[in-house]
């Protein structure tokens, strides 16, 4: 697999990426993919790992240099048909990430994944706030304050869940209860 565009493609954005082919060894037997952030001497990287056992296509679908965040798609043969799977892969305040886009969200750019990880209490603040487009991904904005992977929105009374306004923690990290004055 040639990755020379898509190493380009990374560089616009300031990220580096590496894409290995996993041998199928006896015992362990490694046949799908990873997007994952990986480190050498030369600091962090994208390190996407693929099994060898079957044919996957990598690609691109858009890229925000100025944001630091681009959707990367992975097609990957599936029976008769094909599944494909997005990743939204950037950089935050701190780090580099890659988070895997929700398939039925139908995302094809930056934005629209951006908007697909957010937690639907999120959504919901945002529309009853009447938020422009332009406003959505502020750290602060008038729905919503977000700090790293903590989101907090007006409303939150602790010892209520997320559905009564309360900080939810996304990627599966346990949800925290926190109020705003």
């Amino acid at each position: 697999m040639d990755t020379t565009l898509l190493e380009k493609q990374f560089a616009r954005m300031g990220a580096r990426l590496k894409v290995n082919v996993r041998p199928t060894i006896r015992r362990s037997r490694f046949s799908g993919f990873a997007v994952d952030i990986g480190k050498d001497g030369h600091g962090p990287f994208f390190d996407v790992t693929l099994g060898e056992d079957a044919e996957r296509e990598l690609e691109v679908l858009d890229i925000q240099p100025g944001q630091r965040h681009l959707l990367l798609l992975v097609r990957e043969p599936d029976g008769h048909r094909e599944a494909k799977h997005k990743f939204l892969c950037g950089h935050d305040e701190r780090d580099w990430f890659a988070a895997a886009v929700p398939e039925a969200s139908g995302v094809a750019t930056v934005r629209t994944a951006m908007e697909a990880l957010k937690p639907s209490e999120v959504l919901a603040a945002q529309a009853r706030k009447g938020l422009k487009a332009r406003h959505r991904n502020r750290r602060h904005n008038k729905a919503f304050i977000r700090q790293g992977r903590m989101v907090l929105h007006p409303g939150a009374r602790p010892g209520c869940g997320p559905e009564a306004g309360a900080a939810e923690r996304t990627a599966g990290a346990r949800t925290r209860q926190a109020a705003l004055g």
